[in-house]
Protein backbone atom coordinates (compact mmCIF):
# COMPACT_ATOMS: atom_id res chain seq x y z
CA UNK A 1 0.00 0.00 0.00
CA UNK A 2 2.53 2.21 0.31
CA UNK A 3 4.22 2.08 -2.72
CA UNK A 4 0.26 2.73 -3.84
CA UNK A 5 0.55 5.68 -1.63
CA UNK A 6 4.33 6.69 -3.57
CA UNK A 7 2.55 6.01 -6.65
CA UNK A 8 -0.17 8.82 -6.06
CA UNK A 9 2.63 11.44 -4.76
CA UNK A 10 4.74 11.24 -7.36
CA UNK A 11 1.63 11.99 -9.70
CA UNK A 12 0.78 15.14 -7.44
CA UNK A 13 4.21 16.06 -7.44
CA UNK A 14 5.14 15.99 -10.92
CA UNK A 15 1.79 16.46 -12.39
CA UNK A 16 2.14 13.76 -14.61
CA UNK A 17 0.94 10.17 -14.77
CA UNK A 18 2.52 7.50 -13.15
CA UNK A 19 2.62 6.05 -16.58
CA UNK A 20 4.37 9.28 -18.33
CA UNK A 21 6.70 9.81 -15.91
CA UNK A 22 7.94 6.05 -15.95
CA UNK A 23 8.73 6.90 -19.67
CA UNK A 24 10.62 10.06 -19.53
CA UNK A 25 12.90 9.23 -16.27
CA UNK A 26 12.96 5.27 -16.14
CA UNK A 27 12.00 3.67 -19.03
CA UNK A 28 13.34 5.80 -21.85
CA UNK A 29 16.80 6.25 -20.04
CA UNK A 30 17.09 2.94 -20.14
CA UNK A 31 16.13 1.60 -23.54
CA UNK A 32 13.08 -0.14 -22.40
CA UNK A 33 10.44 -0.83 -25.20
CA UNK A 34 8.20 -2.85 -24.22
CA UNK A 35 7.48 -2.51 -20.69
CA UNK A 36 4.19 -0.43 -19.51
CA UNK A 37 2.09 -0.58 -16.34
CA UNK A 38 -0.94 -2.27 -16.81
CA UNK A 39 -3.72 -2.80 -14.84
CA UNK A 40 -7.99 -2.73 -15.15
CA UNK A 41 -7.74 0.68 -15.40
CA UNK A 42 -4.95 1.00 -17.75
CA UNK A 43 -5.20 -1.70 -20.20
CA UNK A 44 -3.55 -2.31 -23.25
CA UNK A 45 -3.77 -5.30 -25.79
CA UNK A 46 -0.71 -6.85 -26.67
CA UNK A 47 -0.73 -9.89 -28.43
CA UNK A 48 2.50 -11.06 -27.88
CA UNK A 49 1.59 -11.19 -24.18
CA UNK A 50 1.83 -15.08 -22.65
CA UNK A 51 -0.84 -16.39 -20.96
CA UNK A 52 -0.63 -17.26 -17.10
CA UNK A 53 -1.40 -20.64 -16.20
CA UNK A 54 -2.21 -21.92 -12.11
CA UNK A 55 -2.85 -24.53 -10.08
CA UNK A 56 -6.77 -24.07 -9.17
CA UNK A 57 -5.52 -25.67 -6.07
CA UNK A 58 -2.34 -26.90 -4.33
CA UNK A 59 -3.84 -30.51 -4.78
CA UNK A 60 -4.37 -30.56 -8.19
CA UNK A 61 -2.01 -31.62 -10.60
CA UNK A 62 -3.07 -29.97 -14.16
CA UNK A 63 -2.00 -26.22 -14.65
CA UNK A 64 -5.48 -23.96 -16.43
CA UNK A 65 -5.87 -20.70 -17.74
CA UNK A 66 -5.61 -18.07 -14.21
CA UNK A 67 -8.61 -16.24 -15.42
CA UNK A 68 -11.29 -19.19 -14.86
CA UNK A 69 -10.33 -19.66 -11.30
CA UNK A 70 -12.81 -18.05 -9.43
CA UNK A 71 -11.00 -17.73 -6.61
CA UNK A 72 -8.43 -15.22 -8.28
CA UNK A 73 -11.05 -12.75 -8.73
CA UNK A 74 -10.61 -11.10 -5.64
CA UNK A 75 -7.07 -10.87 -7.09
CA UNK A 76 -6.92 -9.99 -10.66
CA UNK A 77 -10.46 -8.16 -10.55
CA UNK A 78 -11.18 -6.62 -7.27
CA UNK A 79 -7.74 -5.75 -6.51
CA UNK A 80 -6.78 -5.05 -9.78
CA UNK A 81 -6.90 -1.11 -10.30
CA UNK A 82 -3.76 -0.72 -7.96
CA UNK A 83 -0.89 0.63 -9.42
CA UNK A 84 3.09 1.67 -7.93
CA UNK A 85 3.46 -1.15 -6.10
CA UNK A 86 3.70 -3.57 -9.48
CA UNK A 87 1.61 -3.72 -12.15
CA UNK A 88 4.60 -3.37 -15.13
CA UNK A 89 4.34 -5.81 -17.81
CA UNK A 90 7.75 -6.42 -19.45
CA UNK A 91 10.39 -8.34 -20.90
CA UNK A 92 13.57 -10.11 -19.59
CA UNK A 93 15.76 -8.38 -22.11
CA UNK A 94 14.05 -4.67 -20.43
CA UNK A 95 14.64 -5.83 -17.04
CA UNK A 96 18.27 -6.41 -18.04
CA UNK A 97 18.18 -2.98 -19.65
CA UNK A 98 16.76 -1.83 -16.38
CA UNK A 99 19.30 -3.15 -14.31
CA UNK A 100 22.27 -2.08 -16.46
CA UNK A 101 20.89 1.61 -16.20
CA UNK A 102 19.81 1.65 -12.52
CA UNK A 103 23.58 -0.06 -11.39
CA UNK A 104 25.64 2.32 -13.97
CA UNK A 105 23.92 5.24 -11.67
CA UNK A 106 22.08 6.40 -14.92
CA UNK A 107 18.66 6.46 -12.99
CA UNK A 108 19.50 7.74 -9.87
CA UNK A 109 22.43 9.17 -7.76
CA UNK A 110 24.96 7.28 -5.67
CA UNK A 111 23.91 8.57 -2.57
CA UNK A 112 20.07 7.19 -3.46
CA UNK A 113 21.54 4.20 -4.62
CA UNK A 114 23.31 4.06 -1.28
CA UNK A 115 20.08 4.43 0.53
CA UNK A 116 17.90 2.11 -1.42
CA UNK A 117 20.60 -0.99 -1.29
CA UNK A 118 21.56 -0.19 2.37
CA UNK A 119 19.16 -2.65 4.93
CA UNK A 120 16.90 -1.18 7.81
CA UNK A 121 18.11 -1.60 11.19
CA UNK A 122 16.28 -2.22 14.34
CA UNK A 123 16.35 0.06 17.40
CA UNK A 124 18.84 -2.64 18.60
CA UNK A 125 21.09 -2.16 15.84
CA UNK A 126 20.27 -5.46 13.96
CA UNK A 127 19.53 -5.62 10.54
CA UNK A 128 15.66 -6.50 10.43
CA UNK A 129 15.08 -9.87 8.33
CA UNK A 130 12.41 -9.35 5.67
CA UNK A 131 13.32 -12.57 3.82
CA UNK A 132 14.79 -16.12 4.20
CA UNK A 133 16.43 -17.99 1.44
CA UNK A 134 17.62 -21.52 1.62
CA UNK A 135 20.32 -20.73 -0.57
CA UNK A 136 21.15 -16.95 0.05
CA UNK A 137 20.17 -17.07 3.42
CA UNK A 138 18.59 -13.86 5.48
CA UNK A 139 17.92 -10.72 4.14
CA UNK A 140 17.33 -7.58 5.34
CA UNK A 141 15.23 -4.78 3.51
CA UNK A 142 16.74 -1.35 1.35
CA UNK A 143 14.01 0.72 -0.61
CA UNK A 144 13.02 -1.94 -3.18
CA UNK A 145 15.79 -4.35 -2.56
CA UNK A 146 16.14 -7.31 -0.14
CA UNK A 147 19.93 -7.32 0.73
CA UNK A 148 21.60 -10.89 1.58
CA UNK A 149 22.72 -10.54 4.84
CA UNK A 150 26.19 -12.92 3.98
CA UNK A 151 28.48 -11.26 1.54
CA UNK A 152 31.40 -13.29 1.22
CA UNK A 153 29.87 -13.89 -2.59
CA UNK A 154 29.48 -10.22 -2.75
CA UNK A 155 27.03 -8.10 -2.30
CA UNK A 156 23.73 -8.92 -3.57
CA UNK A 157 20.53 -7.81 -4.17
CA UNK A 158 17.31 -8.85 -5.13
CA UNK A 159 13.33 -8.63 -5.39
CA UNK A 160 10.64 -11.49 -6.13
CA UNK A 161 6.91 -10.98 -7.42
CA UNK A 162 4.08 -12.46 -8.44
CA UNK A 163 0.55 -12.67 -8.85
CA UNK A 164 -2.37 -15.44 -9.76
CA UNK A 165 -0.23 -17.21 -12.56
CA UNK A 166 3.11 -14.98 -12.49
CA UNK A 167 6.11 -15.39 -11.28
CA UNK A 168 9.47 -13.51 -11.22
CA UNK A 169 12.54 -12.38 -9.60
CA UNK A 170 15.48 -9.93 -10.16
CA UNK A 171 18.77 -10.38 -8.73
CA UNK A 172 22.08 -8.61 -9.19
CA UNK A 173 25.84 -8.95 -7.72
CA UNK A 174 27.15 -5.81 -7.09
CA UNK A 175 31.13 -6.85 -6.54
CA UNK A 176 30.82 -9.21 -9.65
CA UNK A 177 28.26 -7.20 -11.73
CA UNK A 178 26.17 -10.35 -12.41
CA UNK A 179 22.25 -10.63 -13.16
CA UNK A 180 19.82 -12.70 -13.33
CA UNK A 181 16.16 -11.84 -14.29
CA UNK A 182 13.44 -14.68 -14.21
CA UNK A 183 9.93 -14.35 -15.53
CA UNK A 184 7.61 -17.14 -15.25
CA UNK A 185 3.74 -17.55 -16.66
CA UNK A 186 2.99 -20.56 -14.01
CA UNK A 187 3.05 -20.07 -9.87
CA UNK A 188 6.06 -21.96 -9.88
CA UNK A 189 8.69 -20.41 -7.79
CA UNK A 190 11.25 -17.88 -9.64
CA UNK A 191 13.87 -18.20 -7.23
CA UNK A 192 14.89 -20.65 -7.00
CA UNK A 193 15.38 -20.60 -10.70
CA UNK A 194 17.48 -17.52 -10.76
CA UNK A 195 19.93 -19.11 -7.90
CA UNK A 196 20.50 -22.26 -10.04
CA UNK A 197 21.51 -19.93 -13.14
CA UNK A 198 23.40 -17.55 -10.70
CA UNK A 199 25.49 -21.00 -9.68
CA UNK A 200 26.22 -21.76 -13.15
CA UNK A 201 26.86 -18.27 -14.34
CA UNK A 202 29.90 -19.54 -11.62
CA UNK A 203 30.26 -22.70 -12.22
CA UNK A 204 29.69 -23.94 -9.18
CA UNK A 205 28.04 -26.99 -7.99
CA UNK A 206 24.55 -26.97 -6.45
CA UNK A 207 21.57 -29.21 -5.73
CA UNK A 208 18.25 -27.70 -7.09
CA UNK A 209 14.76 -27.71 -5.25
CA UNK A 210 12.82 -30.77 -6.19
CA UNK A 211 10.00 -29.06 -5.93
CA UNK A 212 7.27 -27.99 -3.30
CA UNK A 213 6.41 -30.42 -0.42
CA UNK A 214 3.02 -28.95 0.54
CA UNK A 215 1.87 -30.23 -3.10
CA UNK A 216 3.49 -33.07 -2.98
CA UNK A 217 1.97 -33.85 0.82
CA UNK A 218 -1.70 -32.08 -0.68
CA UNK A 219 -1.64 -34.99 -4.18
CA UNK A 220 -1.09 -37.80 -2.07
CA UNK A 221 -3.34 -36.93 0.85
CA UNK A 222 -6.20 -36.46 -1.96
CA UNK A 223 -5.13 -39.59 -4.13
CA UNK A 224 -3.76 -42.18 -1.52
CA UNK A 225 -5.00 -40.88 2.38
CA UNK A 226 -3.45 -39.53 5.30
CA UNK A 227 -1.68 -42.55 6.19
CA UNK A 228 0.22 -42.35 2.83
CA UNK A 229 0.65 -38.65 3.09
CA UNK A 230 1.84 -38.54 6.18
CA UNK A 231 4.46 -40.96 5.60
CA UNK A 232 5.36 -39.33 2.21
CA UNK A 233 5.32 -36.02 4.79
CA UNK A 234 8.31 -37.68 6.72
CA UNK A 235 10.23 -38.50 3.90
CA UNK A 236 10.52 -35.90 2.49
CA UNK A 237 10.93 -33.26 5.27
CA UNK A 238 14.56 -35.36 5.66
CA UNK A 239 15.40 -34.52 1.93
CA UNK A 240 17.15 -31.23 1.89
CA UNK A 241 16.16 -30.64 -2.24
CA UNK A 242 12.35 -29.99 -0.82
CA UNK A 243 11.72 -26.86 0.50
CA UNK A 244 9.54 -27.09 4.11
CA UNK A 245 6.35 -25.27 3.70
CA UNK A 246 5.38 -22.09 6.15
CA UNK A 247 2.49 -21.64 7.72
CA UNK A 248 0.77 -19.59 5.29
CA UNK A 249 0.52 -22.96 2.78
CA UNK A 250 -0.71 -24.93 5.64
CA UNK A 251 -3.31 -22.55 6.07
CA UNK A 252 -4.00 -22.07 2.29
CA UNK A 253 -4.44 -25.96 1.75
CA UNK A 254 -6.49 -26.39 5.02
CA UNK A 255 -9.03 -23.94 3.73
CA UNK A 256 -8.56 -25.22 -0.42
CA UNK A 257 -9.65 -28.86 1.05
CA UNK A 258 -12.50 -27.08 2.99
CA UNK A 259 -14.18 -25.42 0.37
CA UNK A 260 -14.92 -28.96 -0.79
CA UNK A 261 -17.52 -30.84 0.36
CA UNK A 262 -15.72 -33.91 0.51
CA UNK A 263 -12.40 -33.01 1.92
CA UNK A 264 -13.61 -31.95 5.67
CA UNK A 265 -11.85 -34.61 6.85
CA UNK A 266 -8.91 -34.13 4.43
CA UNK A 267 -8.85 -30.30 5.90
CA UNK A 268 -9.05 -31.64 9.48
CA UNK A 269 -6.28 -33.79 8.89
CA UNK A 270 -4.02 -30.74 7.23
CA UNK A 271 -5.07 -28.28 10.22
CA UNK A 272 -3.74 -30.90 12.47
CA UNK A 273 -0.60 -31.20 10.77
CA UNK A 274 -0.50 -27.28 10.93
CA UNK A 275 -1.23 -26.83 14.42
CA UNK A 276 1.69 -29.87 15.57
CA UNK A 277 4.04 -27.76 13.51
CA UNK A 278 2.85 -23.99 14.24
CA UNK A 279 1.66 -25.03 17.58
CA UNK A 280 0.75 -20.40 18.68
CA UNK A 281 -0.79 -20.07 15.09
CA UNK A 282 -4.40 -19.20 16.23
CA UNK A 283 -5.24 -19.07 12.63
CA UNK A 284 -4.47 -22.94 12.33
CA UNK A 285 -6.09 -23.59 15.19
CA UNK A 286 -8.91 -21.80 14.11
CA UNK A 287 -9.08 -23.81 10.57
CA UNK A 288 -8.91 -27.02 12.42
CA UNK A 289 -12.15 -25.92 14.79
CA UNK A 290 -14.10 -25.41 11.27
CA UNK A 291 -13.31 -28.74 9.97
CA UNK A 292 -13.82 -30.58 12.78
CA UNK A 293 -17.12 -28.82 12.85
CA UNK A 294 -17.89 -29.18 9.32
CA UNK A 295 -17.17 -32.82 10.07
CA UNK A 296 -19.99 -32.96 12.19
CA UNK A 297 -17.52 -33.53 15.66
CA UNK A 298 -19.68 -30.52 17.98
CA UNK A 299 -17.80 -30.69 20.52
CA UNK A 300 -13.74 -30.82 19.60
CA UNK A 301 -14.62 -27.99 17.20
CA UNK A 302 -16.01 -25.65 20.46
CA UNK A 303 -12.38 -26.89 22.30
CA UNK A 304 -10.33 -25.59 19.30
CA UNK A 305 -12.38 -22.53 18.71
CA UNK A 306 -11.91 -21.75 22.40
CA UNK A 307 -8.39 -22.40 22.04
CA UNK A 308 -7.56 -20.34 19.29
CA UNK A 309 -9.71 -17.23 21.04
CA UNK A 310 -7.59 -17.55 24.21
CA UNK A 311 -4.35 -17.40 21.81
CA UNK A 312 -5.84 -14.76 19.85
CA UNK A 313 -8.75 -12.81 21.66
CA UNK A 314 -9.46 -10.69 18.19
CA UNK A 315 -9.73 -14.36 16.36
CA UNK A 316 -12.02 -13.11 13.10
CA UNK A 317 -13.93 -16.09 12.58
CA UNK A 318 -14.12 -18.63 15.83
CA UNK A 319 -15.96 -16.01 18.42
CA UNK A 320 -18.83 -16.14 15.81
CA UNK A 321 -19.17 -20.22 15.18
CA UNK A 322 -18.38 -20.80 19.10
CA UNK A 323 -21.89 -18.78 19.82
CA UNK A 324 -23.98 -20.46 17.18
CA UNK A 325 -22.40 -23.81 18.29
CA UNK A 326 -22.90 -23.70 22.24
CA UNK A 327 -26.37 -22.08 21.71
CA UNK A 328 -27.57 -25.19 19.94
Amino acid sequence: MNYCLLGLLIEKLSGQTLQNYFIKYIFQPAGMRHTYIENLILTRTNSDRTVNYEYPALYDSALVKVDSIANNHRMIYNLGGFYGQGGLTSTSEDLFRFDKAFFSGLLIGPAEMAEALTPVKLNNGKIAEASSDADLGPSGYGFGWFVVNDTTRGKIVWHPGGRPGISSVHLHNLRTDQTVVVLQNTPNPSTSSAICAYHVLNRQAFTPLRGSLIQAYARTLVKEGPDAAMTRLNVMRSDTTYKMPDDYWWLILGWQLFEKDNYAGLSAETFKIGCLLFPNAWYMTQGYGAALEKEGKKELAILMYKKAIAQWPQADYAPGRLKVLEAR
